[in-house]
């Protein structure tokens, strides 16, 4: 497999780890406030003892944007925000945080396509 079908195959594999909705609670509610939105980063990150890596695999983002957002220098994608929120709140409540290792089915999926 070359790097491009293994690229593939992660994405599949972080799309399927996603769950299925958003929309569900307050992620809409995106503050403009980018120092706002910094400090959310940051205080979540440094309650769940997260590094910027661990944090952007988990919102499918690099740890250079995290460091950016945490930095106050770009503002969050609606779509980031609405991984975090979730996130966030999985979390909340107490969920174990796994992605899916199910590689077989990935490259089953991919083959299909």
């Amino acid at each position: 497999m070359n790097k491009r079908q293994w690229r593939s195959v992660f994405r599949l594999a972080m799309k399927m780890s996603q769950p299925h909705s958003f929309k569900e609670g307050n992620a809409d509610q995106r503050p403009k406030d980018r120092s706002e939105i910094a400090s959310r980063f940051i205080k979540f990150r440094k309650d769940n003892f997260f590094s910027q890596a661990r944090l952007a695999r988990l919102i499918s983002i690099s740890r250079q944007t995290v460091s950016e957002i945490e930095n106050s220098r770009v503002l969050v994608r609606q779509t980031t925000w609405e991984r975090f929120f979730d996130l966030e709140k999985r979390h909340k409540e107490g969920a174990k945080i796994q992605i899916r290792s199910d590689w077989n089915k990935a490259l089953a999926e991919l083959s299909l396509k």
